[in-house]
């Protein structure tokens, strides 16, 4: 059998090995924090006398709510008692959009020479919010970038502070942790990226978004500092608001 030679001899660098496995343990770290088991409670029932439960609904009808608290134990709630019932949980999947300005230093194992380009790039994300402060999602961003374009792709988290992201305005804090991933490079180089954001409500599902990023790849041979100052746009798939509206008037889950 004749042996084909590629005409592009690919180099593998021990820091780029070291890079490879060092990305794929923080992302398994990532990945068994975020599907980790906690117990959490769902819903807070507000009784006409001032006090509070919270637990999660596992029945309701015209007459009265049974609530599961923390404990397992059961509680039965006449709506006659109840002020209101507003939702803990929070959830709804959302999309993120978004475009700005990236500059995003690597190093070209192909012509084994590092690079600093500064251009107009995109990033999609798409995950869950929860709870009113924690959003989890996939990150996809692509920069066209000279001599080599650069896909980037990988995983973050997000945190609200001060007020939550049902909140007419908010500030949030988050960190992504990706692959970069450029033509002729055999392994991705790996990158953490903290940044600090904020959020303005359009609508009860749209908001739009800005933040600003800081990039560094610790095991690549490229360690000069990177920045992204990115806005867009946010889609939440549910109206949560809606949601506890329509519950509040029919009392069905």
């Amino acid at each position: 059998m004749k042996t084909i030679r590629s005409p592009f001899p690919i180099q593998v660098s021990n820091s780029n090995k070291a890079s490879g496995s060092w990305a794929g343990l923080l992302f398994a770290i990532f990945l068994v924090g975020c599907n980790s088991y906690q117990k959490h409670l769902n819903e807070a029932v507000s009784l006409g006398n001032g006090n509070t439960e919270t637990g999660n609904i596992v029945n309701s009808d015209s007459v009265q709510l049974r609530l599961q608290k923390l404990d397992g134990s059961l509680m039965t709630i006449q709506w006659s008692d109840i002020a209101n019932v507003s939702s803990i949980k929070r959830q709804s999947l959302a999309i993120s959009m978004n475009g700005g300005i990236f500059y995003s230093p690597y190093h070209s194992v192909f012509k084994n020479e590092n690079y600093d380009p500064t251009v107009a790039g995109t990033a999609i994300r798409v995950g869950m919010l929860k709870y009113g402060k924690r959003y989890r999602y996939v990150n996809l961003a692509f920069l066209p970038t000279e001599p080599y374009n650069i896909f980037k792709t990988g995983v973050g988290f997000q945190r609200y502070f001060g007020r939550d992201y049902l909140a007419k305005w908010n500030l949030h804090a988050g960190s992504e942790f990706n692959l970069m991933h450029i033509k002729y490079n055999n392994v991705p180089q790996f990158c953490i990226e903290p940044y600090l954001g904020g959020e303005l409500k359009w609508t009860e599902q749209v908001r739009f978004n800005s933040k600003l990023a800081f990039v560094y790849c610790p095991l690549g041979k490229n360690s000069r500092l990177g920045t992204n100052l990115m806005v867009g746009i946010n889609y939440l798939f549910a109206n949560i608001e809606k949601r506890q509206a329509t519950f509040l008037q029919n009392r069905k889950l």
